[in-house]
């Protein structure tokens, strides 16, 4: 079903169908969330992505916050805020922020 609905484009109402068509086989979570990172539309599934039942591989907690550091900062603090610390790695998530920062600081300055 989730196949027939992504064949469709109707992301949004895929994402809402995952929790109650994935339980909690992370197997499959971690790779829909990879296809929908595959389908740039990662921003979707993130409200639906688990953090305890099942508590899926921090690779994949690092790319949706990886993601979000460039693309939507005020959801970066909101889920930095409810995710627990231990699911994605803290080290890479700072060092992520700070060349985010460094960027858009040497994009702003005149050469």
């Amino acid at each position: 079903y989730l196949e027939h609905l992504v064949e469709r484009r109707q992301y949004q109402k895929a994402a809402s169908f995952c929790p109650r068509l994935l339980k909690d086989n992370e197997n499959l979570w971690e790779n829909w969330v990879y296809f929908f990172a595959e389908k740039k539309q990662l921003t979707t599934i993130v409200p639906y992505i688990p953090v305890k039942e099942p508590r899926l591989s921090p690779r994949i907690y690092d790319l949706v916050l990886n993601h979000l550091i460039h693309t939507d900062p005020k959801l970066l603090l909101h889920y930095l805020h409810i995710w627990p610390q231990g699911i994605y790695t803290m080290q890479a998530t700072i060092t992520a922020v700070i060349d985010r920062l460094n960027q858009k600081v040497s994009d702003q300055s005149p050469d």
